[in-house]
């Protein structure tokens, strides 16, 4: 990698952001590294790696590798300790790989690994999920999309989770 954004902590009580924050702009992540980032509070913990709300993105050859998420007292959930992408479009991930994250605490726990809310279209192509943990029985990848989502080429293994979780009307 090229770059690297390597250990860095959030913990608040209401914050969701991660150690990437963008909202409705054009992203470009290219040849980077996240890595032992953490999103932990009492709300809701996601994307430690990156989170995205609005816009676009192209997220290429990028290495994202034991990210945590983590939160408590009935807040809305973990999600995506990799990467978040919430009513991005389009999102294009390729050439990445998502490996050894973690979620953990007593609200749900969707995506271990990624989570994308209201994808209108996204691309996850030639990429590895592997080895991701999860405090309960949940999904390395959560897709909650009206849109077209096409994931090509991935490969997807080990960890104690189940794969992909598709909701939505979109294909």
């Amino acid at each position: 990698a090229s770059s690297f954004i390597v250990g860095n902590l959030d913990y608040d009580a209401y914050d969701q952001n991660g150690t990437v924050y963008a909202e409705n702009g054009m992203v470009a992540a290219y040849n980077t590294l996240f890595a032992m980032n953490t999103n932990s509070g009492n709300w809701a913990a996601r994307g430690a790696g990156i989170h995205l709300v609005g816009g676009s993105a192209t997220i290429s050859d990028c290495s994202f590798t034991t990210n945590v998420t983590g939160g408590y007292s009935g807040g809305a959930g973990t999600a995506g300790s990799g990467l978040y992408g919430s009513d991005v479009n389009p999102l294009v991930v390729s050439n990445c790989s998502f490996i050894g994250h973690y979620h953990h605490g007593s609200t749900s726990r969707n995506g271990v690994a990624l989570y994308l809310t209201g994808a209108g279209n996204a691309r996850i192509v030639n990429c590895r999920v592997l080895n991701n943990v999860n405090a309960g029985n949940y999904e390395d990848v959560t897709i909650n999309s009206s849109g077209q989502v096409e994931i090509r080429n991935t490969l997807m293994t080990a960890g104690t989770e189940r794969g992909i979780l598709k909701n939505g009307t979109g294909s």
